[in-house]
């Protein structure tokens, strides 16, 4: 018969050790994060007010909150939170839990790329999908926005090109969080605080969503 998982495979938490003790595990874990954010957030500012000098791929990623940006921030962050804990925790480490392949080096590599597979894959075929019209020279991209005319419909797509080589970075340290820790917590909380954070001060706000 096969074994069911246990709340330990997933990351959850561990049935052995008392409530008490994974409570405070799980505080020291959002303490941690926040203070990596923190830290994040210092260098943001230095950065810019030193140097005068944004902290960028090929779009704007992590600047300084204005009040609204601040606001709009806690508005996304339960739900990208939960997309982190299902889909980039239980999903990609309990259910979908790869095998060892020998040294940490090598399972850590292997468990990386299968990862970015599993959560890049949906974007690249969205990308090559929305501007093979144009590359094959028979028209404009795909997926015409109804609001803003199709002027503004390649923007969507570009911004899901930067998306690809920041979340295999991203990616990466949530699978080096996850084997460090042996739990999904850690890299769920930051990688949904980067996320929320890099679409709230990095994109425009658009007027016609939360």
């Amino acid at each position: 018969m096969k074994k069911r998982a246990t709340s330990e495979d997933f990351g959850i938490y561990t049935p052995s050790e008392s409530f008490g003790k994974n409570a405070k595990i799980f505080g020291k874990t959002v303490l941690l994060a926040a203070v990596v954010f923190l830290y994040m957030y210092g260098m943001t500012i230095f950065s810019e007010t030193v140097f005068n000098l944004e902290i960028r791929g090929p779009w704007s990623m992590f600047k300084t909150f204005t009040n609204e940006r601040a606001v709009r921030f806690w508005l996304y962050f339960p739900f990208i939170l939960c997309f982190f804990i299902l889909n980039g925790g239980v999903w990609l480490f309990g259910l979908m839990r790869q095998p060892e392949y020998g040294g940490e080096f090598k399972t850590s590599i292997l468990w990386w790329l299968k990862v970015c597979f599993a959560m890049l894959t949906g974007i690249i075929l969205l990308n090559i999908i929305g501007y093979s019209p144009m590359w094959f020279g028979i028209g404009g991209p795909f997926f015409q926005n109804p609001i803003f005319g199709d002027g503004f419909a390649p923007m969507y797509l570009l911004q899901t090109w930067s998306m690809i080589p920041i979340g295999a970075v991203m990616y990466w340290i949530g699978v080096k969080y996850y084997r460090e820790t042996g739990r999904i917590w850690l890299g769920a909380i930051l990688l949904a605080v980067m996320t929320t954070w890099m679409f709230t001060t990095g994109t425009v706000i658009d007027p016609f969503v939360l």
